[in-house]
Order: C-alpha cells, then structure tokens, then sequence
C-alpha cells in the first residue's frame, strides 16, 4: 500500500495571494467608503449654520491679508520719546527730506549737535528745555506740525535738500503766535557736489553743512523762542533771544544766514520799551541787510514818528507803501494812516 503524497506547495501559495488580494479589495473599498464619508460629512458641515461661519471667516481672512501692512499701520504705535511736560521747551529736529546724488549726508545731525549746545544753556538759565530727535524724514509743513502737536513740542526744526536747490531749514513754532509768524524759514544754502569718482562735497558745501546749516537752524530756533516770549508781553526776555540769534547768524561766514528778521524783531521790542535810539539802529540794520522789508520801514517809520523825525517817519512810510501789493488794503490804509500822522 503505497503512502500518502504531501500537499503541494503550490496550492498553499495560491491560497495565500487569493487571501491577500481579498484583503487588497477590503481595504480599498474600506478606503473608498471613508473618502464618501469625509466628502459627505464635509459637505454637510458646510451647509450647517458652524460651517457657513467658518467659511465667511476664511472669505474675510483672504480679503484682509493683502491689505494688513495698511491695517498694522492704524493700530498705535508706542511714542519715540516722551511729550512736553508742562512748562517745558521742547525742540524736535526731524529728519530732512530729500537726497544727494551717491551720497549718504544728514544735516539733522549736525543741526541737532549746535542745538544740544542752545538746550545746554537754556537749561544754566533756570528753565527746562530738551532735544529729541524724529528720525522719519519730514517733508511738509503739515507733517511738521502735526508731529509737534502729538509731542506738545515747542519748536520742530525740519528741512529739504536736494542737489540743485541745496539746503534749507524750517522751524515750525507752536505756540501763539500769529499766523505769519508760525513758520521761520532760512535761507537757502548751496550743496554743490564734485564730479569725482569719490562723490566728495565740495569745500564749500562741506563748509555749509557742518557750520553754516547749524548756525542756520540755532539762529532760526533762538529767533523763534524770542517771538514767543515776545507775544507773552516778556519784552526783555524776548530783546535776549533776538540778541543771541543775532550772534548765531555771525555775518561774513561762508553760508552765513541772514539776520534781518532778529534785528527787526529786537528793534521792535525796544521801541515797545521806548528804547528808541537802539531801536532805531536795529531797524537802520535790518533795512540795510533787506532795502524791501516792508515791516522793517514801517517800524523804522513809528520810531522815527517817536524821536520828532517826521519827514523821515514819511520817507520810510512811502517807501514801505511802495512794496505793498495793491490788493493788501488793510496794510495799505494803515501806511496811509502813518503818513498822515507824519504830515501832521
């Protein structure tokens, strides 16, 4: 009797793969119901009140990421420094606006170095006086003054360059004072460059930016406090800054400021104080450095009325009427009136 043969192998190996691909098909079809089931489950999600929610969330989301720079920029922003305190000065010296062709140049810093010296003293005197620094270039006068409102400051001292028209400084005050005088400007300062591979400023321009635009813009802030003091009735406090914005001005330097204004205001406080004689020199000075300063003859014109002069109290009233426009009636009418006085 012959013995039982062995299961081939062949047959287990069959029953294997069939096993397998059993599972192969459970799995895909497992996998298949649970994609339905997510798509359907997400679909329901979507109709329901949640969803809908969600969803314009991310519609909103999408619309505001390309705008948030301009959103970020409405949300507050921490001060650079601290506001004016009560009865302090505070002078900030913003940064220009403008540029130099291949050069790196910025007058706010050599500007703010001549007006640490003035904060200095201001300070020996008994007052409280400090300097800040904005460092975000300011380019109106709009800007400038809306940056000293939000700081109480009490002069911002700012500027425009460029390489034709060069340098020139403004102060904006901010406190009373009438609405002509709320802005003193300098003059305009050459900045001529080289033509050199090194992009060097010229000896002259080099002269300008680090010693006659700082002298510009202490002559400028120092006229500027004395204004204030003027319109608050301190008289003789007012006569010293003019003094010593006179002295900032040091005519005859290379890209000296022009001090006519100061001579006009310190004439104008002295002949307030019935100072008459060196009131009149003042204003003999100030009409001198400008011929056309209109409120320079009229002044020199009541000093002149004041000390018995009256033909050259007329002269000076002619010649201020001369340079006012036709259509200044007001200031005309006044000349008029001071002419008659002079005739008198």
């Amino acid at each position: 009797m012959s013995a039982p043969k062995d299961p081939q192998p062949q047959d287990t190996h069959d029953d294997a793969a069939s096993d397998a691909e059993g599972n192969r098909q459970l799995i895909v079809a497992q996998g298949g119901a649970t994609i339905k089931n997510v798509i359907q489950a997400a679909f329901h999600f979507v109709l329901s009140p949640w969803g809908a929610a969600v969803l314009a969330l991310g519609l909103v989301l999408a619309a505001t990421i390309p705008n948030l720079p301009s959103l970020l920029s409405l949300l507050p922003t921490p001060p650079a420094f601290e506001p004016a305190r009560e009865d302090e000065t505070l002078i900030v010296v913003a940064a220009f606006a403008g540029r130099l062709s291949d050069l790196e140049v910025y007058p706010e810093r050599y500007i703010r170095d001549a007006l640490r010296e003035r904060v200095e003293r201001l300070n020996l005197t008994g007052q409280t006086a400090r300097l800040e620094m904005w460092t975000t270039p300011v380019a109106t006068q709009h800007e400038a003054r809306a940056l000293g409102e939000s700081y109480r400051a009490t002069l911002v001292v700012w500027g425009e360059f460029d390489d034709v028209g060069g340098v020139r400084t403004f102060v904006e005050i901010m406190r009373d004072v009438p609405q002509p005088d709320v802005q003193q400007s300098g003059d305009r300062l050459p900045l001529a460059t080289l033509p050199s591979e090194q992009s060097r400023v010229g000896d002259v321009s080099r002269e300008c930016l680090l010693d006659g635009l700082p002298r510009q813009a202490d002559y400028l802030a120092t006229l500027s406090l004395g204004l204030i003091r003027l319109i608050r009735f301190e008289r003789e406090q007012a006569e010293f800054y003019f003094t010593q914005a006179i002295e900032s001005a040091q005519p005859g330097a290379a890209c000296a400021q022009a001090a006519q204004q100061a001579y006009y205001w310190r004439g104008l406080s002295r002949s307030l104080r019935e100072h008459y004689p060196p009131a009149l020199d003042d204003l003999n000075e100030a009409v001198r450095l400008e011929p056309s300063f209109i409120l320079a003859l009229a002044q020199r014109g009541v000093v002149q009325l004041a000390i018995g002069q009256a033909c050259a109290a007329q002269a000076d009233f002619e010649a201020a009427l001369a340079q006012v426009y036709p259509e200044d009636h007001a200031s005309r009418a006044a000349l008029f009136g001071n002419v008659g006085l002079a005739l008198e």
